[in-house]
């Protein structure tokens, strides 16, 4: 499922504020969105993206991963809106 998502970005198939990418990592926005780092000049201008600029959560998300949540009342129904998803080339990390 993940490897569909770059293909799909670089192909300009997805909402412009969906994908934010350096050279080593892309991280995919759905449902909602932030800005944050590099994206905003000072700190406490970070924003909430709404959902009509970045594409809604894939049905891949929700039926592997958050129905599962809730089928198991980890979470209520409806209750997630987001989802987040890093994909980290080789050499790219979170942490040092």
């Amino acid at each position: 499922y993940l490897e569909g998502l770059r293909p799909l970005a670089e192909a300009g198939q997805l909402k412009k504020h969906t994908v934010d990418g350096t050279p080593l990592r892309r991280k995919y926005f759905f449902g909602f969105g932030y800005t944050y780092g590099a994206q905003v000049k000072n700190r406490g201008e970070e924003q909430l993206l709404p959902p009509e600029l970045v594409d809604p959560i894939p049905g891949w998300v929700l039926s592997r991963l958050i129905a599962k949540l809730e089928e198991r009342g980890i979470v209520p129904s409806g209750w997630v809106n987001s989802a987040v998803v890093n994909d980290y080339q080789p050499g790219g990390m979170i942490v040092g």
